[in-house]
């Protein structure tokens, strides 16, 4: 038990300990880990001054108009799980941790991405022919539905026995694999199926899976199950077979539930768009769906200037602007969605750890390619992996360490939901600033995003950015609503000072009147790369 005099000094500790942490924040420092004992689960509230510029950085003015939207925010977040040790067992400490961040995030439409290779293997049904076997993705299913996390079901390949002696599944081997879709469809939405041979399997279970994705990367050869002289060779699956595995396997898919929402095609980040438009143009089922996978590198050597450009370049910005204008071209009376189901900085994982993923630069790159993929009416972009290493995971799968690129999807997700009304938001292009302004769906908040992406220099690999002093300016009116000076506003800063193993503290910061009338403002900083997220109350 404490003394009354053990009582005073420890108050007195605590209250010096808060004054040095608002200290630090005003001056853009890093908090010590012993002053700040925010966890997962909880956001620190920290009052701040209007910040003063910081001598040395750039300048730069964002103007937000509280004017007409140009439209509602349809995008949502998402991740993949890509094994059964990813969720299951329960009781392992990978497991839990993954099952924390999952419930804290709720993400929409996980997409479940399993195949017959490597942690796959003997996962799957019908590894071998006619043994079906769905006990571990029986469990990966069961426990998803107990945790009301939706998903959505895509299988990589076919079952190793149906490809012929070059690796390659010949088209006459289509309908085998069209027939073995059908029959997980049985399985998972009908109660059962009959097999090859006859049999009935009953499973019981009944609408467990409405939508579905056909293979993974039809042109790559990664994730062939059988053994190939080079898995390096360009074009494992030409676009007008890969056009007619999809029309055959969804034909049989939907005459045993008519219902399902089915898409594709899941298309490597490479920029080759010639790829998709044959898809588009030769494939006659239904698509649900529209999808491709966007990594901004190939190499760790790769420098960040060039990394970060392809969220406006090949692989990303252009591609979403020709799939725009083919699906006009080829599908006029239907509204295809877009989906960009794998993202992650660099996608080879044979090479070295690139460390950017989960840096600083990695907020930019996430908040980047957020704002484009609004910008471009992307409606599901999926963070890849969510377990792997400090190149891609949002958590280490073997130090179980959360990366700091998970709190800022997370708070991607809480701030700008589907529903969100775009403003119109103007940033000097000089900058390498990049920015988005949303209303709430229910109006009552406006949301703005801005990602610092400038480079220090051409050959930064893994640089620290340019620091940044940033003006908000806010002009207009919208629906009655204006911003009232008396309030504050919450900000979040992702950059070098965050804590990487926690959410960044909410810190409350003034508006202010600017002399101009009508037009309120706030000051930021990042320090290098990074973003900040701003919550404004709207009356």
């Amino acid at each position: 038990m404490k003394s009354p005099q053990q009582y005073t000094i420890s108050t007195k500790r605590t209250l010096l300990m808060c004054i040095l942490a608002v200290l630090l924040l005003s001056l853009g420092a890093v908090i010590p880990p012993f002053l700040t004992k925010a966890t997962p689960h909880t956001t620190t509230s920290v009052p701040l001054v209007m910040p003063t510029p910081v001598a040395g950085a750039a300048t730069a003015q964002v103007a937000i108009t509280l004017g007409p939207t140009s439209r509602t925010d349809n995008l949502q977040l998402s991740t993949n799980l890509q094994s059964a040790p990813d969720i299951l067992p329960l009781t392992s400490p990978r497991a839990q941790v993954a099952w924390q961040l999952l419930q804290q995030w709720q993400p929409p439409l996980v997409r479940v991405h399993l195949g017959f290779r490597a942690d796959d293997a003997g996962l799957l049904p019908e590894t071998t022919q006619g043994n079906w076997d769905f006990t571990q993705l029986d469990a990966i299913f069961t426990q998803l539905r107990a945790h009301h996390i939706s998903y959505f079901f895509d299988v990589r390949t076919a079952p190793p026995w149906m490809y012929d002696n070059t690796g390659h599944l010949p088209e006459s081997n289509f309908s085998l694999f069209a027939d073995y879709m059908a029959r997980l469809v049985g399985w998972y939405n009908k109660g059962g199926f009959t097999d090859e041979n006859g049999h009935f399997h009953a499973s019981g279970h009944y609408g467990w899976i409405h939508t579905w994705e056909i293979w993974n990367e039809p042109k790559s050869s990664g994730d062939i199950p059988v053994p190939l002289a080079n898995r390096q060779a360009p074009v494992w699956m030409p676009a007008d077979q890969y056009a007619l595995l999809y029309d055959t396997t969804v034909t049989a898919m939907h005459q045993v539930d008519a219902t399902l929402a089915i898409g594709g095609l899941a298309l490597n980040s490479y920029p080759d768009d010639s790829y998709i438009y044959t898809f588009i143009a030769d494939e006659h089922a239904p698509l649900a769906f529209l999808s491709f996978h966007f990594y901004a590198g190939t190499e760790p050597t790769e420098p960040d200037a060039q990394v970060l450009s392809e969220i406006n370049g090949p692989r990303f910005l252009d591609r979403l602007q020709h799939i725009h204008q083919w699906l006009t071209q080829f599908d006029p009376q239907q509204s295809i969605p877009i989906w960009v189901d794998e993202v992650g900085i660099n996608e080879n994982s044979r090479l070295p750890i690139d460390p950017r993923g989960t840096a600083p630069i990695g907020y930019a790159f996430i908040a980047g390619t957020f704002i484009t993929a609004i910008q471009q009416d992307v409606r599901l972009l999926c963070q890849f992996p969510m377990e792997s290493d400090a190149q891609l995971g949002l958590m280490d799968n073997h130090t179980l360490q959360i990366y700091r690129t998970y709190w800022l999807y997370l708070q991607l997700a809480r701030e700008f939901p589907p529903g969100s009304l775009l403003l119109p938001v103007q940033v000097p292009a000089s900058t390498g600033l990049v920015a988005l302004a949303a209303l709430s769906p229910d109006q009552h908040a406006l949301r703005v995003l801005v990602a610092n992406m400038q480079v220090a220099k051409a050959t930064d690999i893994g640089g620290a950015g340019v620091a940044h002093n940033i003006t908000l300016d806010l002009a207009g009116t919208l629906a009655g609503h204006s911003i009232a000076t008396q309030k504050s506003a919450t900000l979040w800063s992702f950059d070098a000072r965050t804590p990487a193993t926690t959410m960044p503290p909410a810190v409350q910061v003034p508006l202010a009147a600017a002399a101009v009338q009508g037009h309120v403002f706030t000051r930021t900083y990042l320090a290098g790369y990074g973003a900040v997220i701003l919550d404004i109350p709207l009356p």
